[in-house]
């Protein structure tokens, strides 16, 4: 999950990326996003709750979510404060709809690979309460 994550970074970083500095991704990002998706894994495989089964997912995408939310809070706010003495909003959210996208398709991953290696490992468990 956390190769999957990486490759989408380095595939859309030149792509999506509006900043004058250069952009790039390293190591502490590719250990951070590991961490982030085993935790979230983890979190999905060992618990039988679905809010613990929701929470795993979120935790795994994790960046997503954060990116998004402050793509939708920061423009929604700039707008709010400055509405009234410009008569519209200066930005728009389009960003957040990107962001959202790209997030749902690593929610969307992680949840096909959890539930392939949840049925794998309840599969393998029967197996061996047979012998």
């Amino acid at each position: 999950m956390a190769l999957l994550q990486t490759l989408y970074v380095l595939g859309r970083i030149d792509g999506a990326t509006i900043t004058s500095k250069p952009a790039g991704t390293g190591a502490l990002e590719i250990v951070a996003t590991a961490l982030l998706a085993s935790c979230g894994m983890i979190l999905f495989l060992k618990t039988g709750s679905v809010i613990s089964k929701i929470a795993g997912v979120a935790v795994a995408v994790l960046p997503g979510l954060a990116a998004t939310a402050a793509s939708f809070v920061f423009p929604f706010a700039t707008n709010t404060l400055f509405a009234r003495s410009v008569g519209v909003g200066i930005y728009n959210c389009f960003m957040t709809r990107l962001a959202l996208i790209g997030t749902s398709c690593q929610a969307a991953v992680f949840l096909a690979v959890a539930l392939l290696l949840g049925r794998k490992s309840t599969t393998s468990r029967a197996r061996q309460a047979l012998l």
